[in-house]
């Protein structure tokens, strides 16, 4: 009996002493913090979190951060949902707040700025977190309304070192005529090299096929493989075909620009003023008469909707209305990740930094291929009218795709992309400086020029400071493309050894 009770005496003595020890440790390590007050914020890409979940993969964005104060709370989370929300890798799911731990409706006592705590900022150990790249965004987009100076600073620490995005290496770009798709072909050209990627080229020239739909029987080399770019010109019918030749994460984009621009540009550029035996001022005006006896029924650069064609929908013969557009414009929008809109370049280069988890520095850019002011057509408003009720179809698609950009940049925040796109402007014109000597229009034995029409080339400053970049980015398309091609048939030539 005695033995019995002398064990029960121990049991509870170290029980005791084992909840004194863990209530010590606890005051010791929180302070004067009221547990009844502490919260924790979780903020997630709801939409693919059970999703990445069942694969074994982290969400694709996840905040962890605990707040101290009650009354900023409301604010954090208001600001928080707003910012993170713009975020590209988002589009396709909301971010919601998931608030942990707010039962208690207790306010904590008011405290002055400097005598406050720390606030903890981490980010939860996720899978490959080394991996995990940045995503740098000033302080000054935190909205002053946002609590103190102090929670301000740390939502700004949050930006900086909370994105969970990867940089992401595939990518094909159904290329557009006259779109300003050579300059965007540069930069994934670049890309390319620099990571040493699979990149599909056309055998010959600039086109992969076209007039005939593409194939990969018309891709350089090709042995079957996987590819991370592409970004040439092609007759596009369907995305199985492109899909059946790219990486299974490879994202998918194209460029459109206002139909008026193109068009002049496209009829200029190719010369379809010897097509169709009229300058573009007389075709306006009666524009069904010279297409119908001069335009070709196979050809690269077609004389009506040229967008439309580029992207998979022979719109020539279709009257003004058809809803076939409607149609049309349902299947690219399911396809796409990302319809950039020349008009707004920057703010889709943005964009596109964003979804691919790039940075500034890979989305910086010299304008390719871009004729000289002294080969461009005035237009009339009459003009602008016609080539409008001309190319119907092109119209529709691109006010479509237009909203649809600005959506998105209304979800990525205005001020955050103001802010990007001025230090995109700043990049620009430092590189700019540094690696241009000369700008040309013509002469320029790398460059291909229609007849009678100017083209702006830039010639290599010698002495630039960032030589490799400024040989990149003053490369003309036809010199990048056999750069290319020959690194392609070294390789393959190693292959057969």
């Amino acid at each position: 009996m005695a033995k019995v009770m002398w064990q029960s005496f121990c049991f509870l003595s170290l029980v005791v002493i084992t909840s004194v020890v863990v209530i010590s440790w606890h005051l010791f390590n929180n302070g004067d913090r009221d547990p009844s007050v502490h919260r924790h914020v979780h903020l997630v890409h709801t939409d693919r979190l059970d999703r990445n979940s069942k694969r074994g993969n982290p969400p694709d964005l996840l905040f962890h951060w605990d707040v101290d104060k009650r009354s900023d709370y409301d604010a954090v989370m208001d600001f928080m949902e707003q910012g993170v929300a713009g975020h590209p890798q988002n589009q396709r799911g909301d971010i919601a707040a998931r608030k942990l731990d707010l039962n208690s409706d207790s306010e904590p006592d008011s405290t002055d700025d400097e005598n406050w705590t720390k606030n903890k900022l981490q980010v939860d150990n996720l899978p490959g977190e080394e991996n995990v790249k940045k995503v740098n965004v000033s302080e000054s987009l935190v909205p002053k309304e946002v609590g103190t100076s102090r929670l301000r600073a740390d939502v700004a620490k949050l930006y900086n070192v909370t994105s969970t995005c990867k940089p992401l290496q595939s990518i094909a770009m159904i290329k557009t005529h006259k779109c300003s798709s050579s300059t965007l072909q540069n930069i994934l050209f670049r890309k390319a090299e620099d990571l040493d990627l699979q990149v599909a080229l056309p055998a010959t020239s600039v086109y992969m096929g076209s007039p005939s739909y593409f194939s990969r029987r018309y891709i350089h080399l090709d042995r079957g493989q996987k590819y991370n770019i592409m970004a040439s010109h092609m007759r596009f019918r369907s995305p199985r075909d492109v899909k059946q030749v790219m990486m299974d994460d490879a994202k998918y984009i194209t460029i459109l620009r206002d139909p008026v621009k193109q068009y002049e540009s496209i009829f200029t550029y190719y010369g379809l003023q010897k097509r169709f035996k009229a300058r573009l001022h007389d075709f306006l005006k009666s524009p069904e008469r010279h297409f119908r006896l001069f335009e070709p029924r196979m050809t690269r650069v077609v004389g009506r909707n040229p967008m439309c064609y580029d992207n998979g929908w022979d719109a020539r013969l279709f009257p003004e209305g058809n809803t076939r557009i409607d149609q049309f414009i349902t299947i690219l929008e399911e396809w796409y990740d990302l319809v950039l809109i020349a008009e707004y370049f920057d703010e889709s280069l943005i964009l596109l930094k964003d979804l691919m988890c790039w940075t500034l520095d890979d989305v910086v850019y010299f304008s390719q291929n871009a004729r000289n002011k002294d080969s461009v057509v005035s237009l009339s408003s009459e003009d602008k009218v016609a080539i409008h009720k001309w190319n119907w179809a092109d119209s529709k698609l691109y006010v479509h795709f237009n909203k649809s950009l600005w959506q998105k940049i209304e979800q990525y925040g205005k001020e955050r992309m103001e802010l990007e796109v001025n230090i995109l402007t700043q990049k620009k014109e430092k590189l700019a400086a540094d690696c241009i000597g000369q700008t040309v229009k013509e002469g320029d034995k790398r460059m291909w020029y229609p007849s009678g029409i100017k083209v702006n080339s830039f010639l290599l400053n010698p002495n630039a400071v960032h030589k490799h970049l400024c040989e990149q980015m003053t490369r003309p398309e036809n010199t990048f493309l056999n750069k290319l091609r020959e690194k392609q048939m070294m390789s393959f030539r190693r292959g057969r050894r």
